[in-house]
């Protein structure tokens, strides 16, 4: 595996179509990435942003987080546990049935 480092001075007309090394680092930046393992920390039980987060690797929840979070909760493969407060700071998300089934797929 190389990894270019633009710090140490690698021309990057030499990268021959490999991806930039900050995204062929980062696996987080790809969806299907944060996708699944979203699904399987919340295996392992209810998690709030914060805690995917950090399951995650990150320091903080991000914007790519966020947004995988609300794609899981329209189709319907994960919930709220308190659903009633939405925007409650206590929280948590857990697997649906339908999330459940889809990691049973893999």
């Amino acid at each position: 595996m190389i990894i270019s480092v633009p710090e140490f001075g690698e021309n990057p007309s030499n990268t021959l179509g490999r991806e930039p090394a900050e995204v062929s680092s980062r696996p987080e930046l790809r969806p299907e990435s944060i996708f699944e393992r979203i699904i399987k920390e919340l295996l392992i039980g209810a998690r709030s942003k914060s805690e995917l987060a950090t399951a995650l690797g990150h320091k903080s929840v991000s914007g790519t987080l966020n947004e995988r979070i609300r794609e899981m909760l329209a189709a319907d493969l994960i919930a709220y546990t308190i659903s009633d407060k939405p925007t409650s700071r206590l929280q948590k998300y857990r697997l649906t049935e339908k999330g459940r089934k889809h990691q049973d797929k893999k």
